[in-house]
């Protein structure tokens, strides 16, 4: 009987850890364009400002981290649209304001331009673009 409970045990510790979501590691935003590409999640935290030009594809939109420093060497970040409100943006039109920009974090709550939030995602490109899976406000 001893065997049995010791076999169970060890199926679940795997079961449990084989089900965890990955844990990102965090990086400051001045590092993540030094780092390689196709690593496991990345985070890193800073505020979300529109670019002097905004791009937007079929599914996704490029925004930038704000930064103090001209020199300073930051991923563009890129955020996709709404499939649902969370970790995703609104679609922005012709001829908008910042105003319009709507997204959304994690817990479904509307992220202003401008609030410090922290990105989970995977650097992919050597142009250093961050893909976004996840946006948390930080408090």
């Amino acid at each position: 009987m001893k065997k049995s409970y010791i076999l169970s045990f060890i199926a679940l510790v795997l079961l449990a850890t084989g089900c965890s979501e990955p844990v990102a590691k965090f990086y400051k935003a001045t590092e993540v364009c030094k780092l390689e590409d196709g690593m496991d999640l990345i985070s890193t935290e800073g505020e979300l400002v529109l670019p002097n030009s905004f791009y937007s594809s079929g599914n996704s939109a490029s925004l930038l981290l704000k930064s103090s420093l001209p020199k300073d060497d930051l991923p563009t970040i890129v955020i996709y649209f709404l499939k649902e409100r969370k970790n995703t943006m609104e679609r922005i039109g012709d001829n908008f304001s910042e105003a319009d920009v709507k997204i959304y974090d994690n817990d479904g709550n509307l992220v202003k331009l401008g609030e410090k939030v922290r990105l989970t995602g995977k650097k992919i490109s050597a142009q250093c673009i961050l893909y976004v899976d996840k946006i948390e406000k930080v408090k």
